[in-house]
Order: structure tokens, then sequence, then C-alpha cells
């Protein structure tokens, strides 16, 4: 598995390169039903990925967001 991610993760930035946006090269989607703890993923993420946080309905939504953040 850690082998797939460095490939897609090298991937996406050799795309990114060639696109010259902005924008990440990764981006991780979490709600709270498909992937209710997101930091053991984010930590699996290349520097410069982002995380779009969808956990609406969660009361621990603020600090998920500042974990996220750190």
């Amino acid at each position: 598995m850690v082998g797939e991610r460095q490939t897609l993760a090298r991937l996406a930035a050799r795309l990114k390169q060639r696109r010259q946006s902005r924008l990440p090269a990764l981006v991780l989607l979490s709600d709270s039903l498909r992937l209710p703890d997101p930091l053991p993923a984010a930590a699996c993420l290349p520097r410069g990925a982002a995380v779009i946080l969808r956990h609406y309905d969660d009361p621990k939504r603020p600090a998920l967001a500042l974990a996220l953040g750190a």
C-alpha cells in the first residue's frame, strides 16, 4: 500500500507540473460516513496536498480541522 501511495503522489505531482496549476496535486475528500477519522489518511499525503473536510454535522469539526491543519 505504501508503494501505491508514493506512486500516486508522484504521478499527481508530474501531472500538476505539466499543467502548471496552482491547485494541489492531491486532494483528500473526507466526510463522517466514508472517512470518520481522516487524520491517518491525511498523514500519508505529500506536502502541498489539500484536505476538504465535509464533516458538516460533527460537533468536533473545529477541533478536527485544527488537527488536520497541524
